[in-house]
């Protein structure tokens, strides 16, 4: 949004899906207030701000209304991942990593390449081939993988029947 004319002299509200029960940093968030683009007072005026809708929500609750509406969950949590962040999340365990290595090959090569070539390991104390090696890939539909890894959306966003998926619930704390 920093670097987008189209929000320079708009009025923007940003809808975003942190919850307090993440973490307790995510906690300390307010569940509305100007977001850090926000600018005003100076030569270029943006408004944005960010509201925080689920802040207060239990994961239980976020899984509750989109079984309500049917709604399709997010390829990676059909997949096995408890986020729905960075696919590489530096938080991943060594299943999340092993199932990053099985669906996306060339960047786990890339980030391995970094951690040699930065002499930095993403975790402390292993690199990430050894720690995928500890993990078991997620058990994942070809048809889910073709989700996750499209630029675009070509399906309904209702989900009938309605499932519970395979992240939910797991370790990370849920979807956001």
């Amino acid at each position: 949004m920093r670097n987008q004319d189209r929000f320079i002299g708009a009025r923007t509200l940003f809808l975003s899906g942190e919850r307090a029960e993440e973490s307790p940093g995510r906690a300390k968030y307010a569940e509305f207030e100007p977001d850090d683009a926000h600018l005003s007072g100076g030569k270029i005026e943006r408004h944005i701000d960010r509201w925080r809708a689920v802040h207060k929500w239990s994961e239980r609750d976020v899984w509750d209304i989109m079984a309500r509406h049917s709604i399709f969950p997010h390829p990676c949590y059909r997949l096995g991942w408890s986020r729905c962040s960075c696919s590489a999340c530096i938080f991943n365990n060594a299943d999340a990593f092993a199932s990053y290595r099985l669906i996306f090959p060339e960047m786990f090569d890339v980030l391995s390449g970094y951690e040699e070539q930065f002499g930095r390991t993403i975790k402390r104390n292993m690199s990430l081939p050894v720690l995928a090696d500890k993990g078991t890939p997620f058990k994942m539909d070809p048809e889910d993988i073709r989700l996750a890894k499209s630029t675009t959306w070509e399906r309904s966003m209702i989900l009938d029947p309605w499932e519970l998926p395979r992240g939910a619930f797991a370790e990370g704390s849920g979807p956001t």
